[in-house]
């Protein structure tokens, strides 16, 4: 059983090797998507994959950004080749990662999904689903995007792994914020009546990308 994972990234050089850092030696094959790094984002990754040699490889490739993130991470999964697929943000580290491949090894038939504990902002865990069997789920969203899968769930508890985002700060949170909402004015003007677009958009607060 091989799990993959799958970064999208745009001018993390420095935020990118504490990812990688945290991850190395726990995948079959890590993938980076870069959606318009200017700086070293790319050969930070190259690096990185000339040190470590994933068995399965290293795959980097690019993607003309549209203001679409379901959009970037299906093209990011796109590139892995595993059984199972994770996901992640430059900016991120997976506290445990080592244990994802022999938990997901373990999976019942009917679990498409797993589901990782995420510390976004001081210890307010969310969990979303992070490994998936890339043939039962799908992206969901330009923005705030989600994924959905075709049948059962399941949770790994914080204490066996963790997905831990990198401090922002109050510049960073606010220009996020100005990039989310032009993506959903947008979605929402060609996509009146998308039930996701039209949720975001009313709910009080939506962490995420």
């Amino acid at each position: 059983m091989t799990v993959g994972l799958a970064i999208i990234a745009r001018d993390e050089e420095d935020a990118l090797p504490r990812l990688l850092a945290s991850v190395a030696g726990a995948f079959d094959q890590v993938a980076l998507l870069d959606t318009g790094s200017e700086d070293r984002t790319r050969e930070v990754f190259r690096e990185w994959a000339e040190r470590e040699r994933p068995p399965m490889g290293a795959p980097l490739d690019r993607f003309e950004w549209r203001d679409d993130f379901g959009a970037a991470r299906t093209r990011a999964d796109s590139l892995l080749t595993t059984d199972w697929a994770c996901y992640a943000d430059a900016d991120e580290e997976i506290i445990g990662a080592g244990s994802i491949r022999s938990l997901v090894a373990t999976a019942p038939p009917d679990v498409a999904g797993i589901s990782l504990a995420w510390d976004y902002v001081d210890g307010g865990l969310l969990y979303p689903v992070r490994v998936v069997r890339p043939d039962r789920a799908r992206w969901v969203g330009r923005v705030h995007e989600i994924r959905q899968v075709d049948g059962a769930v399941g949770r790994i508890p914080p204490m066996v792994a963790l997905v831990r985002h990198r401090r922002r700060s109050e510049e960073e949170w606010e220009a996020a914020d100005r990039r989310n909402d032009l993506i959903l004015k947008k979605w929402l003007e060609d996509e009146p009546d998308n039930e996701r677009a039209r949720w975001i958009a009313s709910a009080p607060e939506v962490v995420g990308a």
